[in-house]
């Protein structure tokens, strides 16, 4: 799986135990949130400086 941010070059997203994803080019964390149903609803983006970015998922 894929990532890129702000019309960047794309970065591998690595998978964790719990569930999360790691970008090592980006150095972030990136979480999907599921809805009652267990579909994907929207991303969390985790900077290594803590802050964070919510995208919502556009069908």
């Amino acid at each position: 799986m894929l990532a890129r941010a702000n019309e960047g070059t794309y970065s591998e997203l690595i998978p964790l135990a719990d569930g999360r994803f790691f970008s090592r080019t980006l150095y972030s964390y990136i979480d999907f949130q599921r809805d009652e149903k267990g579909a994907v609803s929207k991303m969390l983006w985790i900077n290594n400086d803590g802050n964070s970015f919510e995208g919502s998922k556009v069908y």
